[in-house]
């Protein structure tokens, strides 16, 4: 079953291979090319294919963990600004009035 798995992944290069003295799978152009190597190459992809799908998947993690962040700024962001309208407003009826009651002061005295 793993032969199979290797005489795949040499297809799945598009490699021509043959059948080499001793029985192992070469090029036919007399490379030294063998089923260890076939098995070999066909292992470490595999490997690296589940490194690679780890890494998606924790990439995914960062970005949807980036994204409610930065979700979560823009919603804190528009909180600010509006209670610091709110209180700029409040700051200035207060100022309004101030000025108003020492008008008055003046205006009696």
């Amino acid at each position: 079953m793993a032969w199979v798995g290797c005489v795949m992944a040499v297809r799945r290069n598009m490699l021509d291979v043959g059948v080499h003295r001793g029985g192992d799978l070469g090029l036919m152009a007399g490379g030294s090319f063998t089923m260890v190597d076939a098995c070999r190459r066909n292992k470490e992809s595999s490997e690296l294919r589940k490194k690679l799908c780890s890494t998606q998947a924790k990439l995914d993690a960062y970005r949807s963990r980036l994204k409610e962040a930065l979700h979560e700024m823009q919603v804190m962001d528009r909180k600010y600004q509006e209670a610091s309208t709110k209180l700029k407003s409040l700051l200035r009826t207060y100022g309004q009035q101030i000025l108003d009651l020492t008008k008055q002061l003046v205006e009696k005295t």
